[in-house]
């Protein structure tokens, strides 16, 4: 039995805002992809009591390129500490749960590092307890986070609705990845304030299903050229506008041989997608020598 869990960084290569919900969220259109840029995960200790609801949490640092982060998120805001507590409120059970976590993601930087640290969580719990089906399970995570359904099963996947909706697609991309990230901050609510959605549809179903066959065709050819001009990300303009370096980083990437740059998630970091591992090592060299903060590594 496994005690261990890799939780993955995602990166969106594709994300566009479609309306605003009258439940106040927004429904999306993500593509997206995992990076072998990951968290490990430990599961140290793990109790059920069917007698009372009372679940006691400890999360441990355990090293890694961010190990610093551990010590600055309360534990009631800890997306590990939320996945723990609302499997056993599902589960209508109590009991104690002590994870230690090996830290490589940086925080606030669009690449889901709680959010895949808490799908880890919820994988490394259900295999030991076995109180809910994928299915299940895939629900509760909605429940989490909107990134979390996806973060669940990885890979590469379509992501709709609020991000609960997630289509695996079939094929492969041997690509590289640069990750620029700079430790800057960006409100995930003000950047969908900014876009000033509305709840009609910002583009139509046509435009979604065209692109939803250009990105199954090249994930199946293993081509991102198939797709890469219809690509985008909604939330750059706002946060462009707010650290104009991110634009430059982004126009740096392309100009370094990066088949793609784009930012991930509401940012803040920038990615550049490479087809040529030699191209993206001599980026990430000219990045080092800027003193700006790059991660190497390989979609998957």
């Amino acid at each position: 039995m496994e005690f261990t869990e890799t939780a993955c960084a995602k990166i969106n290569l594709h994300l566009e805002v479609l309306n605003k919900r009258d439940d106040g969220y927004h429904n999306i259109f993500s593509l997206m992809v995992s990076a072998d840029e990951c968290d490990l995960l430990q599961l140290e200790e793990l109790e059920n009591n069917r007698g009372n609801d009372i679940v006691n949490i400890r999360i441990l640092p355990k090293g890694g390129t961010h190990e610093w982060l551990m010590s600055t998120v309360p534990l009631h805001e800890n997306l590990i500490a939320r996945a723990i507590k609302a499997y056993f409120a599902k589960a209508g059970i109590g009991g104690s749960v002590v994870i230690g976590v090996q830290k490589n993601i940086p925080a606030g930087a669009g690449l889901g590092g709680g959010s895949s640290d808490a799908a880890a969580t919820l994988r490394l719990i259900n295999s030991h307890l076995h109180y809910f089906s994928d299915d299940e399970l895939m629900k509760l995570a909605s429940t989490i986070g909107a990134d979390v359904p996806y973060c669940l099963v990885g890979g590469y996947a379509l992501c709709e609705g609020i991000g609960e909706i997630v289509v695996q697609l079939e094929g492969i991309l041997q690509y590289w990845v640069l990750i620029v990230h700079k430790n800057l901050h960006i409100s995930t609510r003000k950047a969908y304030e900014a876009l000033g959605r509305n709840t009609r549809g910002t583009y139509s179903s046509i435009e979604i299903e065209n692109k939803k066959k250009l990105f199954k065709e090249g994930f199946i050819k293993g081509d991102i050229g198939i797709f890469k001009d219809v690509l985008k990300n909604d939330f750059e303009e706002f946060a462009f506008h707010m650290y104009p370096e991110l634009q430059s980083y982004k126009m740096q990437l392309k100009s370094r041989g990066a088949d793609y740059a784009a930012m991930t998630g509401s940012g803040s970091s920038i990615v550049g997608i490479f087809k040529d591992y030699d191209a993206m090592r001599k980026a990430e060299k000219w990045f080092h020598a800027q003193e700006i903060q790059v991660i190497g590594a390989q979609i998957v």
